[in-house]
């Protein structure tokens, strides 16, 4: 290409990366001006939970939108068709028709083979123009076209621009310069736990950050119904890593450390290598099993529970037949709970309305036997003496007590099946580890 053809195709670039964000700036203004004509709605309670729905809606979007401007578009992608299509940061459509993009969304399929196509296999494709960028401006380009003697696995030219690039404090995101082998990994289709290994530097993290942008792209609705949460060691590598997402235009994603996983809960120490070792263990799974075990528990001695006509007694054999059945439904322990307390509850109001309506009362009137039994349910539920039995023989758990009471006991580690390495005075004395 000759240095005119070439100054003339940047200017023809330019222009329509011009246009890319005038209407960028457009929908900017509109998602700006509806969000603030949501705010004014007033109405019924429907109405109020109608319109902050929509203003959080708009909030995403202005949030999607305000992000965009750094990159917007990174290179083209022409067909050996003659159509081409403009790659990048976010999708671009026309004003007049929503459905004719302007530009793709580089998670789109459209845009997969911007990253994948070689010369070996060019997936159709003609040529890749990649931009570099500076703002707004479009400073230069360079371009691949396949099927020539010659050409290359891949153009170099903006990947060579983005290892010159100027560093910042933080992770950049790598949108404009994902290798094919990078890519394939980003857009995996498997529904499970993917592990992405590799030597120190190769790129494990900021590709593991756009999967985690590319899933919000394609299940965006499962994602964001179950929600986000990037995992990191420490608060420093999370300040490195906290502007990929954002800048690819997802902020809905929560960041904490392992130290912050529990709400409300802050962990600063750190174990003696030997704790830290069996807490990361396949063993420590069966010493917390044991340990909430320990607390499903059967009176050593008969409970005298006394009602207005009856008096009931909970013996270890009817605990023991609720723990089974609360156990065996498969539930958490605070779930089961409820199957615990139904199957003690209903055993013991069979034996109340049998000593009740002995002599005139026979399972044959089953109307009058149920209504007994509601009654009893009743009595019980109100009684303190059984309500603290409960809460002895299958208590509400966190989390905290459990491993708090566990720790700081030499027999309640020695009865889980725990080394006695665990062992430290102040249960509450949390670490990293726990």
């Amino acid at each position: 290409m000759s240095d005119q053809g070439y100054a003339n195709e940047l200017r023809s670039e330019q222009d329509y990366v011009d246009g890319l964000y005038a209407r960028l700036d457009a929908e900017r203004a509109r998602v700006k001006g509806r969000y603030s004509e949501t705010l004014t709605v007033r109405g019924n309670a429907t109405v109020m939970v109608e319109r902050d729905a929509e203003a959080r809606a708009l909030a995403k979007e202005s949030a999607r939108l305000g992000v965009a401007d750094n990159g917007l578009c990174f290179g083209r992608l022409d067909r050996e068709t003659g159509e081409h299509t403009y790659i990048g940061r976010i999708g671009i459509y026309d004003e007049a028709n929503e459905f004719e993009p302007l530009l793709q969304d580089w998670r789109a399929p459209a845009s997969q083979a911007f990253y994948t196509a070689t010369a070996a296999s060019p997936e159709q494709m003609r040529r890749r123009r990649q931009f570099h960028t500076r703002g707004r401006q479009v400073m230069d380009f360079t371009d691949e076209v396949f099927g020539r003697p010659g050409d290359g696995e891949r153009g170099d030219a903006a990947l060579l621009a983005a290892v010159d690039a100027p560093r910042g404090e933080g992770m950049r995101d790598i949108v404009a310069t994902i290798q094919a082998e990078q890519d394939r990994i980003i857009r995996l289709d498997h529904p499970g736990t993917l592990v992405i290994e590799g030597g120190p530097g190769t790129g494990k993290t900021v590709v593991a950050l756009h999967r985690v942008a590319y899933l919000l792209y394609t299940q965006r609705e499962q994602m964001e119904r179950n929600g986000v949460l990037v995992v990191g060691p420490n608060t420093a590598f999370l300040r490195h890593i906290g502007r990929v997402l954002p800048s690819l235009g997802e902020t809905n994603v929560v960041f904490t450390t392992t130290a912050d996983l529990l709400p409300g809960l802050h962990a600063a120490a750190e174990d003696e290598p030997e704790p830290a070792r069996l807490k990361g263990s396949l063993k420590i799974l069966d010493v917390l099993k044991a340990a909430v075990a320990d607390r499903q528990r059967v009176p050593e001695q008969p409970v005298t529970i006394e009602l207005p006509d009856v008096t009931v007694r909970v013996g270890a054999d009817v605990a023991d037949w609720a723990r089974s059945e609360a156990r065996e439904s498969g539930l958490p322990h605070n779930l089961a709970r409820a199957t615990f307390v139904e199957v003690l509850t209903w055993a013991l109001t069979e034996r109340a309305i049998a000593r009740i309506g002995e002599g005139w009362l026979t399972r044959a009137d089953r109307e009058a036997w149920e209504n007994m039994r509601a009654d009893l349910r009743t009595e019980l539920a109100e009684h303190d003496g059984f309500t603290a039995l409960l809460d002895e023989l299958w208590p509400t758990l966190t989390p905290e007590s459990v491993l708090a009471e566990l720790l700081s006991s030499p027999d309640r580690l020695r009865a889980a099946g725990a080394d006695d390495a665990l062992w430290r005075a102040d249960g509450e004395a949390w670490t990293v580890s726990d």
